[in-house]
């Protein structure tokens, strides 16, 4: 299928072909293993065999693989490159990030602190572990029984 260029009910062409405006297919697409951005060649969507890849700016940025065997993968930031992964609430800000640079993750922060820094109330059902010390800056309220000294 190599240089091949086909819509399903009607039209067909082989080598090289270019589409002016709108492309609309009613039925399946097939491509090779690139997508490329016209004029923009170093960003695409890459397919290979199980796999997808996301390429901005030459940098691979989200990596999508069903392996062998589960666990598959979503990886984000597959290349090892500066790249913080963000999410947006609804109105655009961000709540959530993963500093690709500090290894560190925010929740109600972009400026996380430590490794994991959380702005905002906390909430558990389960336990809370630690192999270290626990710090607080302000009370600590507790409704359990314990052991040992405080």
């Amino acid at each position: 299928m190599a240089n091949e260029f086909i819509i399903k009910n009607g039209f067909q062409s082989k080598g090289d072909s270019q589409v002016t405006g709108s492309l609309n297919l009613s039925g399946d697409m097939t491509v090779g293993q690139y997508i490329t951005h016209a004029g923009d060649t170093d960003t695409q969507i890459n397919f290979l065999d199980d796999e997808i890849r996301f390429e901005a700016g030459n940098l691979l940025l989200f990596d999508i693989h069903k392996k062998g065997s589960a666990p598959h993968e979503v990886t984000v930031n597959s290349g090892g490159n500066n790249v913080d992964f963000i999410i947006e609430d609804d109105a655009g800000n961000a709540y959530f990030i993963a500093d690709a640079s500090t290894t560190r993750i925010g929740i109600g922060t972009t400026t996380p602190e430590e490794a994991l820094t959380v702005t905002g109330n906390i909430s558990a059902s389960g336990n809370i572990s630690t192999l270290s010390h626990i710090t607080a800056s302000g009370n600590i309220s507790s409704s359990i029984t314990s052991t040992g000294s405080f």
